[in-house]
């Protein structure tokens, strides 16, 4: 099944799901299978990093999402000030509950991402864990704790820095957010943002940057490969 045309409305910062109607959209979703229209719902996120923007997919995007590819936005201030950012779209052929737990198998971000380097869990309580990252590239490698909520009822994942820590980055803070579709499948949306210190920056080149960025901005679609293809069956659809 395509989708042709997303009618989903979310408020923009991590907290702001919890009133969302979700029942509105089931309702509508049901009227679309019973007279067996393609189902759509054109996405109109309001991004953490850009509050005062609506993202909405046009059609070439929505080609890429039907197509297995990730929808790759940058946030308009992105490289200014020691900051990067954006989000990540793509649908994963599995049913969102098992999205869900790939997401928080902790142990298998070494396989899943490229120059993820180690991710430890140091505590976990109700929904939260604290997460020890280390990224490695050719050039450099950082090392970070980031703090996980997990709250099932929004579908959404949310990670910020723990500056109890010690940590080679400014600020990151961002979130995963899954969405049913008719078919069974996922859409995963992945929102990010980050403060790189002066320092790292001025060893970096602007073409690695956008390679980084470009990457990150990937992460849906390692998620995806690795959900339908790489678990052995631990994650798939069955």
């Amino acid at each position: 099944m395509h989708l042709l045309c997303w009618r989903i409305e979310i408020a923009g910062k991590c907290d702001h799901l919890d009133g969302f109607k979700w029942d509105v959209v089931a309702q509508e979703l049901a009227v679309c299978r019973k007279k067996k229209w393609i189902v759509s719902l054109t996405a109109i996120l309001l991004l953490v990093v850009t509050p005062a923007g609506a993202a909405r997919f046009n059609e070439r995007e929505m080609d890429i999402l039907n197509k297995g590819g990730v929808v790759r936005r940058v946030s308009p201030d992105s490289g200014e000030n020691q900051t990067y950012g954006g989000a990540g779209w793509t649908v994963v052929k599995s049913p969102l509950r098992k999205v869900w737990k790939a997401i928080l198998d902790w142990d298998s971000y070494t396989a899943i991402y490229p120059n993820t380097l180690e991710t430890k869990e140091l505590t976990h309580n109700r929904g939260r864990h604290l997460l020890r990252m280390r990224i490695g590239h050719p050039i450099i490698q950082v090392k970070y704790h980031v703090d996980m909520k997990s709250k099932w009822k929004t579908k959404r994942i949310a990670f910020a820095l723990n500056k109890d820590y010690p940590n080679d980055l400014e600020e990151v803070y961002g979130y995963w957010q899954l969405f049913p579709l008719p078919d069974g499948n996922t859409l995963v949306a992945y929102v990010f943002h980050v403060k790189v210190p002066r320092g790292i920056l001025q060893v970096l080149t602007k073409s690695f940057e956008r390679m980084a960025l470009h990457r990150l901005l990937g992460a849906p679609w390692h998620l995806k490969k690795w959900v339908e293809e790489e678990s052995n069956g631990k994650h798939r659809a069955s």
